[in-house]
């Protein structure tokens, strides 16, 4: 074997160990990002149905609730990435378009869920939805955005 062979394989070798150490590393930032989310989404639920429908959601009902509703916008969000994807050449705009056309499902969604989870007329589930994806877009826009500008998207 040859130096130049060794070299190329000892490089290969750093960077397939980095690739999985990489790897590893989002999937516990990942894991540890969404359950933080989770737990702060279901404070805020919460304190928003405490506030608006005066009614004292217990903390894991609060919770299952905020999963089930994310898991469907994920699903609706997904759908609407792919068809912006499709529509679009990948952009900061591309992405930005894609988010505000996600959020008035996700406002249909934690509006449904939150009235039958907790048994509220639909005006004070709607409120409390719309506090809600207040909260987020703002979230999303503050921390979404000032990120996405970093990426290099292809011309």
């Amino acid at each position: 074997m040859s130096a130049a062979s060794a070299a190329e394989e000892g490089i290969s070798m750093v960077s397939s160990a980095f690739f999985w150490v990489f790897i590893v590393a989002v999937i516990i930032g990942v894991v540890i990002g969404g359950v933080l989310g989770a737990l702060l989404a279901t404070v805020v639920l919460r304190a928003v149905t405490k506030w608006l429908a005066k009614l004292a959601v217990p903390f894991v009902r609060a919770l299952v609730t905020v999963l089930i509703y994310t898991f469907f916008g994920m699903v609706t969000g997904f759908i609407i990435g792919r068809v912006v994807g499709v529509c679009m050449k990948p952009s900061l705009a591309a992405v930005v378009v894609a988010m505000f056309v996600s959020y008035p499902f996700d406002f249909g969604i934690r509006a449904v869920v939150i009235k039958y989870r907790f048994q509220l007329p639909h005006g004070k589930a709607c409120q409390i939805a719309l506090v809600i994806s207040a909260l987020s877009l703002a979230v999303a826009l503050a921390v979404t955005v000032p990120l996405l500008s970093l990426v290099k998207f292809p011309q």
